[in-house]
């Protein structure tokens, strides 16, 4: 079993990484797309994904396989998913922040969202950074299918525990906002008998919404449910974390997007134009 499972571990990542890419490509290389700020930050996360998910857990794959880590590598690696889902719940508040601002037509300095994009990057960084040090660590152990702080090290358990609060926290802000959106749109919708005529409108809630449900989801179980690790639930929690990650994200672009979607499998297809919302206070 643990070498069928390496199998999935290793696999899954590499045949999800390169459709994920070309999303991220399509939006990147689109000047429509990547001259909005809400695009901007939407490129980032996915490249936070790709960078940090698909080495971590492609080498712990291996590490199951071989039933040894070679040169540590899956253990350094794997480093990269705990440092990185806190830079995507910050770029998620920014991307709320951004919504608020253009939704609700509020007014302050775009410099709000590249401060928090900023944080996001620092607090990664200096995280990835801490998990290196002699105080605390977060391994892979071959046969042990989900990666976890070493309790062994000092202030490991501290370090889980303040850590928590940087998944959790913006996590939380980040609903409220949301909320706050809906409620002005239903609002806007039932004070002027309207609805939201554009499918964009539309197609942002449904991905922000569903990548909320399934962050929080993560967290929670992974924070705070207590589980005991054991292969009947370290098993499909890895594999949840890796397609939250890598599939669900490009499979909403794909079914949500159809400009993504026509350019994703037409790669002759001709520059198309993104139609933003437009409010008092401007573009999308």
């Amino acid at each position: 079993m643990q070498v069928a499972i390496g199998i999935v571990y290793t696999i899954l990542p590499l045949i999800l990484v390169p459709i994920y890419a070309r999303i991220i490509y399509i939006l990147a290389t689109q000047k429509k797309y990547r001259s909005l700020e809400c695009y901007r930050i939407i490129i980032l996360i996915g490249i936070v994904h790709c960078v940090t998910v698909t080495p971590g857990y492609t080498m712990a794959g291996v590490a199951h396989i071989l039933n040894y880590d070679p040169f540590n590598m899956a253990s350094s690696l794997i480093k990269l998913y705990p440092a990185g889902f806190r830079i995507e719940v910050l770029l998620s508040f920014a991307l709320a922040m951004n919504r608020l601002k253009i939704i609700c037509e509020l007014r302050y300095p775009n410099f709000v969202h590249t401060l928090i994009i900023a944080l996001a990057c620092i607090v990664g960084v200096a995280f990835f950074a801490l998990l290196h040090t002699p105080w605390t660590d977060y391994i892979v152990t071959p046969g042990e299918y989900l990666a976890k702080y070493d309790m062994r090290r000092e202030y490991s358990k501290t370090v889980m525990f303040v850590g928590s609060y940087f998944l959790s926290v913006p996590t939380f802000i980040t609903m409220l906002v949301y909320l706050v959106i809906i409620g002005y749109l239903l609002r806007i919708r039932f004070t002027t008998q309207t609805r939201m005529k554009r499918a964009h409108e539309r197609n942002v809630f449904i991905y922000a919404f569903t990548r909320f449900v399934v962050d929080f989801t993560l967290i929670v179980i992974y924070q705070y449910s207590g589980l005991p690790h054991v292969p009947e639930f370290d098993v499909p929690l890895t594999i949840g974390i890796i397609l939250s990650s890598l599939f669900i994200p490009p499979a909403l672009y794909l079914i949500l997007y159809k400009h993504v979607r026509q350019q994703f499998f037409d790669a002759k297809a001709q520059s198309v134009s993104v139609s933003p919302i437009q409010t008092k206070s401007g573009k999308l």
